[in-house]
């Protein structure tokens, strides 16, 4: 998972994961460590001291928000509701938070993805679950001179 957000883990990849310092998330994110391979350092809050919480709880709700906004949009597009347990809802939850990291631009005027990675993200980017058609290159035929 975390390679997917250019953490491949080793010795000298530091990271910090925050929580809410509740059990299961707790559990999730030591075995995250666990595969990680990194030096990871956990940041729990104090208990009782929802305020610390501030940043993790806003992350989490600007997530479901954008979330939210992906399946009326897909809603709309198919007629119909859909369920929370279908398939396509792990890409959306997933689309979200990319979309987030990649494109909302904070008070420092970078992205996520550009504090974390040093560049800005310049990808051609779709709306989730657009149809893309498309056909294959023939793997006969003339060649292209390089």
């Amino acid at each position: 998972v975390l390679e997917s957000w250019g953490r491949p883990g080793g010795d000298d990849n530091r990271i910090i994961l925050k929580s809410d310092g509740e059990s299961p998330i707790v559990a999730l994110l030591e075995a995250l460590a666990r595969k990680h391979g990194g030096v990871v350092s956990p940041a729990q809050p104090p208990t009782g001291e929802h305020a610390s919480n501030g940043v993790v709880e806003e992350a989490g709700k600007t997530v479901r928000d954008m979330a939210k906004v992906f399946k009326l949009q897909l809603e709309s597009k198919l007629g119909r509701t859909l369920q929370m347990k279908e398939p396509i809802m792990h890409w959306l939850i997933r689309w979200a938070a990319m979309a987030l990291s990649r494109f909302q631009v904070g008070k420092d005027h970078k992205t996520a993805y550009q504090r974390q990675t040093g560049r800005a993200c310049n990808v051609e980017v779709l709306p989730f679950a657009e149809k893309i058609w498309y056909r294959q290159a023939p793997e006969s035929g003339p060649k292209m001179a390089m």
